[in-house]
C-alpha cells in the first residue's frame, strides 16, 4: 500500500490518469475516459450509463484524484448494504487505514481520507456544519436516480443544494431520458457540470420469449423481436401464440419453472438470475430445484463452494447458524442453487454473490433488490412475471424496471450477448411485453418535499426565512415546474413554501420554536433525529415517558417509532402490546395521537403514522436473552429482523447524542451484540 500511495503522489493530474489506467488492467472505455478528463479539468460530472457498464471506474478515479491532492473524498450510496459493500471494495483497492464507513448505526475510522456513507449521513453533516466537509474535494453520489424515491429522494437534493460549490460532484445514474433537463438544473445550482451519456450496453441484449409447446411438450425459446427490428414482434412467435387450439386452456402455453431451468442449461444460458417478486417464492423455488436435482454442479467445485460459504459465516456461532438453517442453505449452494433477497442475513447474500460471480452457481432465484447496485452479472436473466406487488397493489413492471432487471444479463469479457427471458403468461398481451422491452430509459422526476427535520435544520442553518425559501426555490422540483411553464413553476415553488410553513406551524403549536425564526430546546433536539416519526419521537422523549423504563421496555417502545408499514405479519402485535408493553405502548400512542390531531388541523389530515409494535417482542427478547433461536425462529425473515434492530440502534444513538441521555446510548450498546452486530463491517 505504501507503493500505491507513492505512485499516486508522484503523478501530476495528467500522469495520474495514465497511472490509474495502468492499474486497472483493461483499457478505459470512451465514456470513462471522457468523464475522467472532465474531472482532471476540475469539473463535476453526471455519468448516465446502463447497468454493468463500469460507471464506478469514474468514481474510483475521483477518489484517487482527491487523495493525490491531499484532500478527502466521500462516496455516498442510497442503501446501508451498498455502503457496506463499497467499503469492503475500497478497503481492498486502497488500504484499510485510508477508508472509513459512516452509516448512522456504524462508525469505522471517521477520520479516514475516504469516507463511504449513506446519503443521509452526508446530509446530516451539512446541516450540522461538520468541519469534515471543509476537507472534501470530491463527493460521489452513487445511484443518483434515487432522487425520485418518494420517501428518501429529498435527501439527494438537499445534499446537492447545500454542498459548497467548490466541491466536485461525481453523479452516477442509470440512463434517463431527460438527461439534458437534469444537467441544466445541476449547472444552475452547482456551476460547471458536464454530462457523459452512454446509451450502448457493454454486452448487447437479446430478449427471448419462453413458452410451452403442448404438441411436442417442449419448452421453446424464441426471439421477441422480428429480425432486424427493435419494435416489431417476431412473426413466428406471434403465429405460435395465436394458435386457436389453445384458447380453451389459458395455461397450455405457460412453461413450468423447472422446465425453463432445464432449457437454459441445454442452451448454455446459465448462470442465470431468475427474478421472482416474492421472497417466499424465491425460497420455495430454490428448494424445489434442489429436490429435482437441478441444475447440479461438478464435484470438483463443491469443495470451493463449501470453503467460501464457511469463510463467510465464520463470525457466527453454531446456535446462530442453526437458527438461520445454514445446513439447508449450504445444501442448495452445493447443488448450484440459491435464493437472494432482502430478508436474508448479509453473510448469506454475500456468499451467494461471491459464488455466482465466480460461476460456481447455476441459478439464483432473486427479488428485484439484486438489481440495485450489486455487481452480479449473469449469462441470462429470467422474468417469470411482469406483475409485482408495490406494497399496496399488483402493478405491471415499468420500462425502467425492466431495464434495471435486464441490465444484469451479459457478463463483460465473457459473453458476446446477454439474454433476458420473458415467460409466457395468459394475462399479459405480447404487445405489452414488446412495448416494455423496447423502452430503455425513464424520466427522472423530483420527490423533494419538506418535513419536520428539514424545517428545524433550515431554521438552525439559515439566518432568515428568505434564505430557506431560496433553497426551496432552487430545488429540482421547482426547476422542472418552471421549465414546464412560468405559472406552473411558480405554483410548484409556492406549494413547497406552503408545505414548509405548515410543518413550521405544527412545530410552533408543539413548542419547538422561540419567536418566528429561532429554535427552542425541543427544536434543537429534533435537529438530530432522523426518523419517519421524528417529531412524535421527540414528543415522547420530552413527555418524560422513557424515565424509569428498564432497557427491554425502552427497546420495545423505540421499536414502535422506527417500524414502517412494510413489517411482518402483525396479527399478534396488539395482544403482545397489551400484555407486555401495556400502558407504555398506550402512552406512546397517545403522544402520537396528539401530534396527529394538530396535523389534522393544519394539513387537513394526519401525516405522522401511529407507532407499530410488530417487532417489539423480538427486540425486547433480544435485550433480555440474546437468544438467536428466539430472535430468528419466528415468521419474519432474519434479514428484516436484524435490519429493524439496527434501525432501533441508530435511533437510540441519535436520541442519546441529541439529548445527552445515557440510557439511550446504553440501549444501543445492549442491542448491538451477537448476530445483530455481525452483519456490519468491523475495524
Amino acid at each position: 500500500m505504501a507503493e500505491l500511495r507513492a505512485g499516486r503522489a508522484r503523478a501530476g493530474k495528467r500522469r495520474l490518469v495514465d497511472w490509474f489506467a495502468a492499474r486497472l488492467g483493461f483499457e478505459l472505455d470512451a465514456f470513462q475516459s471522457e468523464a475522467i478528463e472532465h474531472l482532471v479539468e476540475g469539473r463535476s460530472v453526471l455519468v448516465a450509463a446502463p447497468t454493468g457498464s463500469g460507471k464506478t471506474v469514474v468514481a474510483k478515479f475521483a477518489v484517487h484524484l482527491a487523495l493525490a491532492s491531499s484532500a478527502r473524498a466521500a462516496y455516498t450510496s442510497p442503501l446501508k448494504a451498498l455502503s457496506n459493500e463499497k467499503f469492503r471494495e475500497l478497503c481492498e483497492e486502497l488500504s484499510a487505514e485510508e477508508v472509513g464507513l459512516l452509516t448512522g448505526d456504524v462508525s469505522i475510522r471517521p477520520g479516514a481520507r475516504v469516507l463511504v456513507m449513506t446519503t443521509e449521513v452526508l446530509r446530516n453533516m451539512l446541516y450540522e456544519g461538520d468541519p469534515l466537509v471543509d476537507e472534501l474535494s470530491h463527493v460521489i453520489l452513487d445511484e443518483i436516480h434515487y432522487l425520485q424515491d418518494p420517501e428518501r429522494g429529498s435527501t439527494w437534493e438537499e445534499v446537492i443544494l447545500m454542498l459548497p460549490e467548490r466541491i466536485r460532484l461525481v453523479c452516477l445514474s442509470a440512463t434517463i431520458s431527460n438527461t439534458a433537463e437534469f444537467v441544466s438544473w445541476l449547472r444552475r445550482v452547482r456551476g460547471e457540470v458536464e454530462c457523459v451519456l452512454q446509451t450502448v450496453r457493454p454486452v448487447p441484449l437479446e430478449v427471448l420469449y419462453c413458452y410451452e409447446d403442448p404438441r411436442s411438450d417442449h419448452t421453446v425459446l424464441r426471439r421477441l423481436w422480428a429480425k432486424g427490428s427493435r419494435s416489431k414482434p417476431n412473426p413466428a412467435l406471434v403465429k405460435a401464440l395465436s394458435d386457436g387450439r389453445y384458447r380453451r386452456n389459458r395455461y397450455a402455453l405457460t412453461p413450468h419453472r423447472l422446465d425453463v431451468i432445464r432449457r437454459l442449461e441445454e442452451e448454455g444460458l446459465t448462470p442465470a438470475i431468475y427474478f421472482l417478486f416474492s421472497r417466499k417464492g424465491c425460497e420455495q423455488a430454490a428448494a424445489s430445484a434442489v429436490r429435482a436435482g437441478l441444475p447440479g454442479v461438478h464435484r470438483g467445485v463443491r469443495a470451493e463452494i463449501e470453503r467460501t460459504a464457511l469463510e463467510a459465516v465464520q463470525g457466527l456461532t453454531d446456535p446462530e447458524l442453526e437458527a438461520l438453517r445454514f445446513g439447508e442453505f449450504l445444501d442448495g449452494l452445493m447443488r448450484g442453487v440459491a435464493a437472494h433477497h432482502g430478508g436474508m442475513v448479509h453473510q448469506f447474500k454475500e456468499v451467494v454473490e461471491k459464488l455466482f460471480a465466480r460461476g460456481l452457481l447455476k441459478v439464483v432465484f432473486a427479488t428485484e433488490t439484486l438489481s440495485l447496485g450489486i455487481d452480479m452479472p449473469a449469462r441470462s436473466v429470467v422474468l417469470e412475471s411482469f406483475y409485482k406487488f408495490d406494497g399496496h397493489s399488483q402493478k405491471l413492471l415499468t420500462p425502467a424496471e425492466f431495464t434495471q432487471l435486464s441490465g444484469r444479463a451479459g457478463r463483460r469479457g465473457k459473453d458476446e450477448i446477454g439474454y433476458a427471458v420473458v415467460l409466457h403468461s395468459p394475462w399479459l398481451p405480447l404487445d405489452h411485453v414488446v412495448f416494455t422491452a423496447r423502452s430503455t430509459r425513464f424520466r427522472l422526476d423530483s420527490s423533494f418535499n419538506p418535513g419536520y427535520n428539514m424545517v428545524v435544520n433550515m431554521i438552525r442553518k439559515y439566518p432568515d426565512r428568505e434564505a430557506a425559501y431560496e433553497i426551496l426555490g432552487r430545488s429540482y422540483a421547482a426547476f422542472r415546474s418552471s421549465r414546464a411553464g412560468g405559472s406552473k413553476g411558480s405554483t410548484r415553488g409556492q406549494a413547497l413554501i406552503e408545505r414548509f410553513e405548515k410543518y413550521e406551524a405544527v412545530l410552533s403549536k408543539l413548542g419547538y420554536l422561540q419567536g418566528r425564526w429561532e429554535l427552542g430546546e425541543k427544536g434543537m433536539t429534533l435537529c438530530g433525529i432522523y426518523s419517519v416519526r421524528d417529531v412524535a419521537f421527540v414528543e415522547w422523549i420530552s413527555s418524560g415517558a422513557p424515565e424509569g423504563l428498564d432497557l427491554p421496555l425502552m427497546a420495545g417502545v423505540v421499536s414502535g417509532f422506527v417500524s414502517d408499514d412494510a413489517g411482518p405479519e402483525r396479527r399478534g402485535a396488539a395482544h403482545f402490546r397489551r400484555r407486555s408493553l401495556g400502558s407504555h405502548a398506550d402512552n406512546a400512542e397517545r403522544v402520537v395521537d396528539s401530534v396527529r390531531g394538530i396535523e389534522a388541523d393544519v394539513f387537513g389530515r394526519p401525516v405522522t403514522a401511529l407507532p407499530d409494535f410488530a417487532f417489539a417482542p423480538l427486540v425486547m427478547g433480544w435485550v433480555r436473552r440474546k437468544d438467536p433461536e428466539a430472535l430468528l425462529g419466528g415468521l419474519a425473515d432474519p434479514g428484516d429482523i436484524i435490519r429493524h434492530i439496527r434501525r432501533v440502534i441508530d435511533l437510540a444513538r441519535q436520541a442519546g447524542e441529541s439529548t445527552g441521555a445515557r440510557r439511550f446510548l446504553e440501549l444501543a450498546s445492549e442491542l448491538d451484540v451477537g448476530i445483530v452486530s455481525s452483519v456490519v463491517p468491523h475495524e
